[in-house]
């Protein structure tokens, strides 16, 4: 059933306006699961189109609350229909009702069994194809979604957005690559390995270089601090010693060499993390221990080791202070 009902956004419709805007928030309450399926098929169709266009009493922005209500229906058995539903608006002219129908596919994936997925990945991938660059950076949070829910079953779906990651950075837009190396930060921990450890190492690796090397490029210091994030997120997932040495270890060295880019503080982790990974040692225990965090790039004395001396360097100023009084 659907049980929320946002108070928040009732003056967001035109009660007196539209018999969909009388509907909506009884529907937020539970009664359109009560509709047959061709009228709750249109009934969403209708809403998401008049959402998208701020038409028929919605005057403000009611993503959100579609949002809510997709959810919803979702959790109610009514995710092949929902699906069925948003598909079908893949190829609505307007940019504003594509956006809006991939973030709903995206709120409805992780509730999507098999038959569901064989419908919402095609279309998201479609979408991420699109035109309008609202759309793409739209549909590149959905293809996240995707990778989490299929994991490694698919081997077909992976390729296929793997394929989709590459062409989108092919693309050359600054603003569209930001996005990817965001994406890549959230997926490392859940992605397959193959993807992980294979295609988005190495595209971080040839981003970081470039952001390094061409001092015109716009946005450098975003981009760094970005891939930054991508390169910490291999805390939780293990990189062999030839991972490490060949792929993470220059790919942070290039993140370091432009240190104009960089805030004290997170200069000071990477070039900790880099003679913790360069140790013969270290080196050393990664090439015999078990496939385990702590036997490949982990971060979790990362973080520690900065937390201390920041914590020595402040008792260190507390006394100086007292000294001083």
């Amino acid at each position: 059933m659907l049980t929320h009902r946002d108070d928040s956004n009732k003056d967001s419709l035109d009660m007196a306006l539209t018999q969909r805007g009388r509907l909506f928030p009884l529907s937020c309450s539970g009664v359109v699961v009560c509709l047959g399926g061709g009228e709750l098929d249109r009934c969403l169709s209708d809403t998401v189109q008049d959402v998208a266009l701020r038409q028929n009493g919605w005057v403000r922005d009611g993503t959100s609350v579609l949002v809510e209500a997709v959810q919803d229906l979702c959790e109610d058995a009514h995710t092949t229909l929902v699906v069925r539903s948003l598909t079908r608006m893949v190829g609505h002219p307007v940019g504003s009702v594509r956006s809006l129908v991939v973030r709903l596919l995206d709120a409805a994936i992780p509730h999507c069994e098999q038959d569901a997925m064989q419908g919402a990945t095609p279309a998201v991938l479609s979408l991420s194809n699109d035109a309008d660059m609202d759309v793409k950076l739209a549909a590149l949070n959905a293809l996240c979604t995707v990778v989490r829910r299929a994991r490694d079953t698919d081997h077909a779906i992976m390729e296929d957005i793997t394929m989709q990651f590459q062409l989108c950075i092919d693309d050359g837009s600054r603003d569209l690559t930001f996005e990817v190396v965001r994406m890549f930060a959230r997926l490392i921990p859940s992605a397959p390995e193959a993807m992980r450890n294979g295609f988005i190492l190495e595209c971080l690796v040839n981003i970081t270089d470039q952001n390094t090397a061409q001092r015109s490029l716009p946005r450098r210091k975003e981009f760094a601090a970005a891939l930054f994030d991508a390169f910490r997120a291999f805390d939780s997932v293990y990189l062999s010693e030839e991972q490490t040495a060949t792929q993470l270890v220059p790919g942070l060295e290039m993140l370091l060499a432009d240190k104009e880019l960089l805030d004290t503080f997170t200069a000071d982790l990477i070039e900790s993390k880099l003679a913790e990974l360069t140790e013969p040692a270290a080196a050393q225990e990664r090439s015999t221990g078990p496939n385990t965090l702590s036997s490949g790039w982990s971060l979790s004395n990362f973080g520690g080791k900065m937390e201390r001396s920041l914590k020595k360097k402040a008792a260190a100023a507390a006394k100086l202070l007292g000294d001083q009084e």
